[in-house]
């Protein structure tokens, strides 16, 4: 059986906290390889480091949960990729929106845009004489 790593030292490894390697294990995402039956503290491999990585990297760019546990749990590489692509997909258009969105706000309130501008410049004038 390979070396078992505590919980803590897993932690450390994979830059997951403890509290969310707990919620991963009870979610589905990334099982143990062994739960102490009395005390019910997890141990890892180092084996599991390379997927518990996976899932860091994959809940930083925003997939959720249950799309992380279908990635992990795809035994086929070309389907993993295919859904990450999906995912990241989804992130592209809502970039896109954002931009849009952030866009649009440029030219509203606080002096954006060019009749905004034109309209302060006049009442500037105005006042200067």
């Amino acid at each position: 059986m390979p070396e078992l790593l505590t919980v803590g030292e897993f932690s450390r490894l994979t830059h997951l906290t403890v509290k969310a390697l707990r919620h991963y294990h009870d979610v589905g995402v990334l099982e143990p390889a062994w739960v102490d039956p009395s005390t019910g503290y997890r141990y890892y491999t180092a084996e599991q480091v390379d997927a518990a990585q996976l899932v860091r990297r994959l809940r930083e760019v925003r997939m959720p949960v249950a799309g992380v546990r279908r990635v992990v749990s795809a035994a086929d590489p070309m389907a993993r990729d295919s859904m990450i692509a999906a995912h990241l997909d989804v992130l592209r258009r809502e970039l896109t929106a954002t931009a849009a969105a952030v866009g649009s706000l440029r030219g509203r309130g606080g002096g954006g845009g060019a009749r905004a501008r034109a309209v302060a410049a006049q009442r500037a004038q105005q006042v200067a004489w």
